[in-house]
């Protein structure tokens, strides 16, 4: 009776350690062939383990990633899933058909067999159900988008559709500037202001370069004002591109470009409304002059730089207001100019900056412009004073020595 009792309760203990099991990923057992006939009978995309028996990052996905629960959960649901040998067999052609040379390789192949790879190495379950979700919302994107695009050809005037059309090409960053260009040829010029039209101008909007930024920029509060849907997507488009344009602008050097794009940005931050004009103007002259100084420090070109520089500390006192931006361009100037008077008055700057007289960080840096101006002795003399304050952290210890190091063998200036 004792054993009939204890083979008993082991059964109940075996039985309770399998259901309790996680179930994980249920991979498909057949060929490559097989298994895009299954794909295809489902409709369902594709998810692709490609490993290789030596592959340690491989054994670590197939014992601690596929088997969770949660992942089996999601990619079940979502996916027909397959492992391959990528030495073995048709894995051999598998892995050069779609040019893999690392492992693992994860593949995921939507319902037209259109590959899609994950944007970073997959260490955790939550990962690799998080990577699994970003491909499927951009396999319906991608589906979305090309219905969309076999339906434009008959859909050219379609106001609402225009509008859905430009909405998917900018969200997959593709170019709307074709299919604006086709719907305004059929548009008088004189129309090209009305609402709708300045809803679908905004939505395609790409480039400060074309009509559209002449058309949008002298009527842009129509679309503030209007708080509908199609104006609040064509004003989010107008500030991407904004944003875009702003970054070409800084690095081709272009001026102009700058200019047009600062000028929207001070539509966009409410310069179109008088309320709070006064507080709104101060705001944006930082942005403005912090732009010009992005793009002149970008084109090397230094007496712009400086003259920028002083304008913008001289007019909006960042002296006192922001040592940390004030830092950022002293150091700048150490690493860059060469002209001894600029360097004199940033020291001049620096002299009534409270926080360059206390912090160690803002010190280094002037000590450094001391040298570089020819004031050797006065530069090691704060370096070490520096040093004798600093306490505990030792990598700031060394960085101060080394400066002193380089200051006293007149090595700081070499690169």
């Amino acid at each position: 009776m004792k054993k009939l009792f204890l083979l008993f309760l082991l059964f109940c203990l075996s039985t309770k350690t399998i259901y309790s099991q996680s179930v994980g990923i249920t991979f498909f057992k057949g060929s490559w062939g097989d298994l895009l006939v299954e794909a295809k009978r489902q409709q369902k995309p594709i998810f692709v383990d490609v490993y290789t028996t030596w592959c340690r990052p491989c054994k670590v996905l197939d014992k601690q990633i596929f088997p969770q629960e949660k992942v089996g959960n999601f990619y079940n649901k979502n996916f027909i899933n397959y492992k391959v040998d990528a030495e073995l067999g048709e894995g051999i052609e598998i892995a050069k058909k779609y040019g893999i040379v690392q492992y693992p390789t994860l593949l995921y192949l939507d319902t037209n067999l259109d590959v899609y790879s994950p944007e970073k190495v997959i260490q955790t379950e939550k990962e690799l159900i998080e990577e699994g979700e970003i491909v499927l919302k951009k396999m319906i994107q991608s589906s979305q988008l090309k219905e969309l695009s076999e339906l434009y050809p008959s859909h050219q005037f379609d106001k609402e559709f225009i509008l859905e059309y430009a909405k998917k090409l900018s969200d997959n960053n593709l170019p709307t500037q074709s299919i604006l260009d086709t719907y305004l040829s059929k548009i008088p010029e004189s129309e090209w202001i009305l609402l709708e039209n300045l809803q679908i101008i905004g939505s395609c909007f790409s480039s400060m370069d074309s009509k559209a930024y002449q058309v949008l920029y002298p009527n842009f509060s129509m679309l503030v004002l209007n708080e509908s849907e199609a104006s609040t997507r064509a004003l989010l488009n107008m500030s991407k591109v904004q944003r875009k344009e702003k970054k070409r602008a800084i690095a081709t050097h272009d001026e102009v470009l700058l200019d047009k794009c600062l000028n929207l940005r001070y539509l966009m931050l409410g310069g179109w409304s008088d309320k709070n004009k006064a507080t709104l103007d101060s705001q944006f002259v930082h942005f403005r002059k912090q732009a010009k100084i992005d793009l002149y420090f970008t084109a090397k070109d230094w007496m712009k730089y400086h003259q920028e520089c002083k304008s913008y500390v001289n007019e909006q006192n960042i002296v006192s207001t922001n040592s940390l931006l004030l830092n950022t361009y002293a150091f700048q100037y150490f690493e860059n100019i060469t002209n001894k008077a600029f360097l004199e008055e940033l020291l001049k700057w620096l002299n009534n900056s409270p926080e360059f007289k206390i912090n160690p960080i803002y010190q280094n840096t002037y000590a450094c412009l001391l040298f570089k101006t020819g004031k050797k002795k006065e530069a090691i003399k704060m370096e070490e004073e520096i040093l004798k304050q600093r306490k505990g952290n030792q990598a700031e210890i060394e960085n101060y020595k080394n400066v002193v190091f380089k200051m006293k063998n007149n090595t700081l200036l070499k690169k």
